[in-house]
């Protein structure tokens, strides 16, 4: 098996999916909402459940930073206020 990618690895996935998604933020605003409560939290358990996956063979890298992180910038971008 290849190597689990970092936290900060699907982290910084996860954001420039966002900041994709969600252009008319500034860096800043981005930031400081991947620094709130809610948003550990959703990336922190989506990423240990797809380690959880990987380790189980029932997932494979590029589903957890394509497919997952992409689905977790657009779970924060609707939750975004």
């Amino acid at each position: 098996m290849e190597n689990i990618p970092s936290y900060l690895d699907f982290f910084l996935k996860i954001k420039a999916y966002f900041k994709d998604a969600m252009e008319y933020l500034e860096d800043t605003d981005i930031d400081r909402y991947f620094g709130t409560e809610e948003a550990v939290f959703e990336i922190s358990t989506r990423y240990s459940k797809y380690v959880e996956r990987l380790q189980k063979n029932d997932a494979t890298i590029e589903q957890m930073m394509i497919g997952g992180a992409s689905s977790v910038a657009n779970c924060l971008s609707l939750m975004y206020e």
